[in-house]
């Protein structure tokens, strides 16, 4: 929990204060109008989804056959680690965009302003099988606890880079890195572009399943999930109310 503090606090403060040199929408201030909503989210995935995720790495162990994974060293173990995870979640927020799931994903998409503190927004169903179900997985395939941690620092850093109120697209690395304008484009309300970009830290899933999407010269101009409710009960609620409906 101290480490997710740490880097929590270092990425918010780079890439705020790069937001506020930098800003993509001049007209959206650095305390916007939903800070408070998204740091109840960021609070309580401190208090809850790290214990979670601690419970995961004390309780969760591989069976033998495939403990060989474990005994990798810890780099290679990392690296793997980084490029499967990032698939792993490249499928799954494709999922979540389908017809039963994007109730919950919703919520994320909920945010009309986009920056550093939206990655936080998610219905605790959208984490319970977004990060949980693929972290329990890889850790019965054998990867360590070691190589989650490594990988934490750059997950942690990546949600606050790509949600940041930044216009960069990285030029002809756009391909390979996931940049702000990537998944600006993702957010947004346009036709079709939220079917799109759902690579956490690597475009090059969406480009090899055509999912990619960002038009040169162009920018979007408007983001949210207009029928997901403002607050924080009725967003947790509200995925609830839609399959009742």
């Amino acid at each position: 929990m101290v480490s997710a503090i740490f880097w929590e606090i270092v990425a918010f403060a780079v890439f705020g204060a790069l937001s506020f040199a930098f800003h993509d929408r001049q007209d959206q201030p650095l305390i916007r109008r939903d800070f408070i909503l998204d740091a109840i989210y960021f609070l309580a995935g401190l208090l809850v989804y790290t214990q979670f995720l601690g419970w995961l790495f004390a309780h969760v162990s591989p069976p033998a056959a495939v403990r060989i994974v474990g005994r990798w060293p810890l780099w290679v173990q990392a690296v793997v680690l980084l490029v499967v995870y990032d698939g792993l979640q490249y499928g799954l927020h494709r999922w979540f965009h389908g017809a039963w799931f994007w109730p919950y994903h919703a919520v994320h998409h909920s945010a009309e302003e986009i920056d550093i503190l939206t990655g936080n927004r998610n219905h605790p169903l959208n984490f319970l099988l977004g990060v949980g179900a693929p972290t329990a997985l890889l850790l019965l395939v054998g990867f360590s606890p070691e190589a989650f941690a490594v990988l934490a620092p750059i997950n942690f850093v990546m949600a606050c880079l790509v949600h940041a109120n930044l216009n960069w697209t990285y030029g002809p690395f756009r391909y390979v890195i996931s940049s702000p304008m990537f998944h600006r484009w993702h957010h947004a309300i346009v036709a079709g572009s939220q079917s799109r970009n759902y690579a956490p830290n690597f475009p090059v899933w969406d480009l090899m399943f055509g999912s990619f999407y960002m038009p040169v010269g162009e920018k979007p101009l408007a983001y949210g999930a207009p029928e997901v409710p403002g607050h924080f009960i009725g967003q947790l609620i509200h995925p609830f109310r839609r399959s009742n409906a």
